[in-house]
């Protein structure tokens, strides 16, 4: 280390510019990495240690996508521990068309409850239809009937 301080010393002034330049960039690299690291640390162990799979750059990538980190990965544990197989990119996709996420996991986990055969695609499509999905398997008496998925006008 400190024969690299004298090289940098002895070396002309554009050289020394460029490594100070160079080591700035690095020290800033570092720097948010870290503050990246700190945002999402928490969120990330609490969703490992629920054993949701959220990687961690999902997160930085939902939040460059302006998507509720928090919702998506809170919604991914509760799903994960009813038994339902959800992956992150389907809450996502869901929170990104302007569905509301929370609303249909608890309806899957509600439906797997009372034996309803409802799959992802029918709650969001529903949902996005601007039906309460939720209520809607609430009210559902007969395990075989399943959920209207029919398109209202």
């Amino acid at each position: 280390m400190y024969s690299l301080i004298n090289v940098i010393l002895g070396a002309s002034n554009s050289t020394r510019a460029t490594v100070v330049a160079l080591l700035l960039i690095v020290i800033l690299v570092v720097i948010v990495a870290f503050l990246l690291f700190l945002k999402f640390f928490r969120l990330w162990l609490q969703a490992k240690l629920s054993r949701a799979d959220v990687n961690f750059f999902d997160l930085i990538g939902m939040w460059l996508r302006k998507v509720d980190t928090r919702t998506i990965v809170l919604c991914k544990i509760t799903a994960v521990q009813a038994g339902l197989t959800l992956t992150t990119q389907d809450l996502e996709s869901h929170y990104l068309a302007g569905g509301q996420v929370a609303n249909v996991v608890r309806a899957m986990i509600l439906a797997k409850k009372k034996k309803i055969d409802l799959s992802w695609e029918e709650a969001t499509t529903a949902d996005l239809d601007g039906r309460d999905v939720f209520k809607e398997v609430q009210s559902q008496g007969d395990a075989n009937e399943g959920l209207d998925t029919e398109v209202r006008q």
